[in-house]
């Protein structure tokens, strides 16, 4: 009798694996829109350093409103405008405000009391009046006098300056528009009284950072849409082609306002007359 037995090159083993794929989301829109977000990150971080960083600061920003004369005439002629019984080419109203910019306070003994921090009207104008409009606080003791031996010039006072402390201050003068400026020696503070451009209303403040909601809505979309985008490909595969294009376009559309919102924290950082008013020493 004939035993049969298998021959071992007669048996086939087969071995079937399968392989779970995890959705990827990995994609070279999704890596640029990183390195973006990597980008603003780093910018603000730098900009936050800074402002942690000690800094005392001094700044001020000034607006003028004309009320009558002839703005670049010195004399009218015949015509005269008078003001307290003394006749003068032009009544302007500077209004300025002045506060502690810096994260350190800043106090009365750090002034020199041979160039104390005073408002001059450029071209020997005269100053006709001064007066406080607000404050941040009364306790600071800030307030503004006629100097005696110039009356071209007005001195600014105050005790101490926390961060943030300042005072809006209106003075009446025979100058041109424009002309009014703040000079004076703090120790600590090589720059001087630094000039911060036009003071704003609030609401004008406002309308400059109205652009930004619209940069961080596309942001949040973006996001978005590169979260769900494997999770329907999945599922519909004919739709990649789709994705793809459109995932592409707006990715270039999302790095190109991210390219401009990082340009405008740069700026809107370092330029010194985009910085924002303190709301409490804003224009009336």
């Amino acid at each position: 009798m004939v035993k049969w037995q298998p021959r071992e090159d007669s048996l086939q083993v087969v071995t079937m694996s399968y392989t779970i794929a995890a959705p990827s989301f990995a994609s070279p829109t999704v890596e640029f829109i990183v390195a973006l977000l990597g980008i603003a990150i780093g910018v603000i971080s730098l900009v936050w350093a800074r402002r942690f960083r000690v800094n005392p600061r001094m700044v001020y920003q000034t607006h003028d409103f004309f009320v009558v004369g002839q703005p670049d005439a010195s004399s009218l002629g015949d015509i005269k405008i008078m003001f307290n019984d003394a006749a003068v080419p032009r009544v302007v109203v500077t209004q300025l405000g002045v506060w502690n910019a810096g994260n350190t306070t800043v106090r009365s003994t750090d002034i020199v009391t041979t160039d104390p921090p005073s408002v001059s009207i450029e071209g020997g104008a005269l100053v006709l009046g001064s007066t406080r409009l607000n404050r941040t606080r009364e306790v600071n003791g800030f307030h503004i006098r006629l100097a005696q031996e110039d009356r071209s010039r007005a001195l600014l006072e105050f005790d101490y300056l926390d961060p943030r402390d300042g005072a809006v201050f209106q003075i009446i003068h025979t100058g041109a528009m424009n002309k009014a400026k703040v000079a004076g020696s703090i120790r600590g503070i090589p720059r001087g009284l630094e000039d911060w451009g036009d003071l704003q209303e609030w609401s004008e403040q406002k309308r400059r950072f109205s652009g930004l909601v619209p940069m961080l809505i596309l942001l949040a979309t973006g996001i978005a849409f590169s979260l769900i985008k494997d999770f329907v490909v999945s599922r519909y595969p004919a739709t990649t082609k789709y994705f793809d294009w459109m995932f592409g376009a707006f990715g270039l559309l999302v790095g190109l306002v991210m390219i401009s919102a990082i340009v405008f924290v740069i700026i809107h950082s370092f330029r010194a007359k985009s910085r924002a008013t303190p709301k409490t020493l804003s224009r009336k």
